[in-house]
């Protein structure tokens, strides 16, 4: 067994073990515009490649723990500005494996996305072994790729915990483990949530360094929203290369 605490226990879950929440684009939100004024961090550590002009009404779905859970009403207001949320699904102290039958089960049913985006690991860095922590990402992503046109997965924020020891010590190798195996999938791709944590400083943190201030909560829902900008670039790009004709020898 990986070495620490648990990073959010059972009890926690209290008042609602599952926060499934569906939510439509007219949804009762209160959204204030902020057009391209993205936080300066957010393009650095999501990715280089440009956002498209159109975005066309793609619908996403993200799956998470605790800190998607605590930015969720974030998240929501920042996606729908251009998407339709179609499922929103955060446990507390949740792991891969823990959200593994539920997310097989949306992608299979009416709420399927286009686009998810997973928010999973960090407790598995001190509940779940190394191998099984990679045996798990696989089982999830062959149940999800094939009916899913895109997939951004947030890495680990690189330690720096004042509370969870065992945390601090797992993250790099966990970090590691997650971008080989996602390196697997073609359709794919690593989301620098720990260049992001960096980049945005303690004051993103609340004192426990692994959860978010409420600063923090509204910034990962504009990272959201640009991790979504950066499927809807590889989708028009896969796109484009299945509509050229190959060169003739």
């Amino acid at each position: 067994m990986p070495k620490g605490e648990a990073l959010m226990h059972d009890s926690r879950r209290s008042g609602g073990r599952v926060r499934s929440v569906l939510i439509a684009t007219a949804m009762a939100l209160t959204v204030v515009a902020v057009g391209s004024a993205h936080h300066p961090g957010v393009a650095a550590a999501a990715g280089s490649e440009a956002a498209p002009a159109a975005i066309a009404q793609r619908s996403v779905g993200w799956v998470g723990d605790s800190i998607g859970w605590q930015s969720q009403h974030d998240i929501a207001a920042q996606v729908s500005q251009t998407h339709q949320l179609s499922t929103f699904n955060s446990i507390l102290g949740a792991t891969v494996d823990y959200q593994m039958a539920a997310t097989h089960d949306v992608v299979l049913g009416p709420d399927s996305p286009d686009i998810l985006l997973v928010e999973l690991g960090t407790n598995d860095a001190t509940k779940v072994e190394p191998s099984q922590f990679a045996d798990d990402i696989r089982r999830f992503l062959d149940g999800v790729t094939p009916h899913v046109e895109c997939v951004r997965w947030f890495d680990l924020k690189r330690g720096g915990s004042p509370v969870y020891q065992g945390f601090n010590e797992n993250a790099d190798l966990y970090n590691a483990i997650l971008a080989n195996v996602l390196g697997e999938y073609p359709t794919v791709r690593l989301v620098n949530y720990s260049t992001w944590a960096q980049l945005n400083g303690p004051a993103a943190f609340d004192m426990d360094g692994v959860h978010l201030s409420r600063r923090g909560e509204r910034q990962l829902g504009e990272f959201a929203s640009r991790a979504v900008d950066l499927c809807e670039t590889d989708i028009a790009t896969r796109s484009e290369r299945a509509l050229t004709p190959p060169e003739r020898a």
